[in-house]
């Protein structure tokens, strides 16, 4: 019998067509194994992918899987970096791109990668609100990084369908916005459930940039010791029982690691009683908790 929590996972997929996540030691996954992570997901009962335009080959390996599928992923890609001189056309021409490498005519979601785009480009959100009136995306929305670009949203009264955040056991920034989300019937998808996987670092093996984050992860590693139970299962199960979430996008570099997120989902009882004792894990310290700030060369 299938967990029912699979249906709350999302694969995220940067790592197929990138390297990508500082504890990625093997860079990016070979086409034929990110073909074979796909085949599984399917297998084991994840029905969205999340892609963007901007993930290297990404939307071309899911579309060859798609093409061949008897049963079709709800798929979630994202706007590339637009420039001063980018016009609704490039817009329409990238949503284009992404369709065609995605072999499908009609996009669960489609979010803007970076919220800056929208205040640079007027016409931006209506040329989204335009494409979903056409049938070409179900969904539109954001993804963001900090709490300032949740209040810009708001601020703008941007009648959004879909929010991609980051969540997890260290960074619950956003949690106080959650109710006020789903008042908007908002689809919160909760993303870096494993910080890119820094949470998998042993103290030791930081970079000398991310000091400030030993203390939580021995913290962290103790408290799996704890539970007798792997980072990776402390982790997801976490967020998957934060109730106003809806997906969780968990990616992966090797098709074992993907069988052991689905795995760790028999945990997750176990977790939720452990909860109360996980909560103070909570760390706010942006220098830590965005990825974009670690300067790692």
């Amino acid at each position: 019998m299938t967990n029912p929590f699979v249906k709350k996972l999302c694969l995220g997929t940067a790592q197929l067509g990138m390297d990508y996540g500082i504890a990625n030691k093997t860079g990016k996954v070979p086409r034929d194994q990110a073909l074979n992570i796909v085949q599984y997901a399917h297998e084991a009962g994840i029905d969205t992918l999340d892609t963007a335009y901007v993930y290297g080959d990404s939307e071309e390996i899911i579309g060859h899987f798609l093409s061949g599928a008897k049963r079709a992923f709800k798929v979630v890609s994202k706007l590339p970096p637009l420039d001063d001189k980018s016009t609704l056309e490039d817009i329409e021409d990238a949503v284009k791109t992404s369709r065609d490498r995605l072999k499908i005519q009609v996009l669960y979601g489609y979010l803007i990668h970076r919220p800056r785009d929208f205040l640079q480009h007027k016409g931006l959100w209506n040329a989204l609100e335009t494409l979903r009136e056409k049938g070409i995306m179900k969904k539109i929305g954001f993804s963001i990084c900090t709490t300032e670009e949740l209040e810009m949203i708001f601020k703008n009264n941007i009648a959004i369908d879909i929010l991609q955040l980051p969540y997890s056991i260290f960074d619950r920034r956003f949690e106080k916005y959650f109710s006020e989300l789903k008042e908007r019937n908002i689809e919160i998808h909760a993303r870096s459930a494993f910080l890119q996987g820094l949470v998998f670092l042993t103290p030791g093996a930081l970079p000398s940039n991310l000091s400030k984050a030993k203390d939580p992860i021995e913290k962290l590693h103790k408290a799996s010791r704890a539970l007798h139970l792997p980072i990776h299962a402390v982790c997801i199960n976490f967020v998957l029982l934060q109730s106003y979430i809806d997906k969780v996008v968990i990616g992966v570099d090797h098709l074992e690691h993907l069988k052991k997120n689905v795995e760790a989902l028999k945990a997750i009882h176990k977790v939720k009683k452990a909860y109360g004792k996980l909560m103070p894990l909570e760390i706010d310290d942006e220098q830590i908790l965005l990825p974009y700030n670690w300067n790692i060369k």
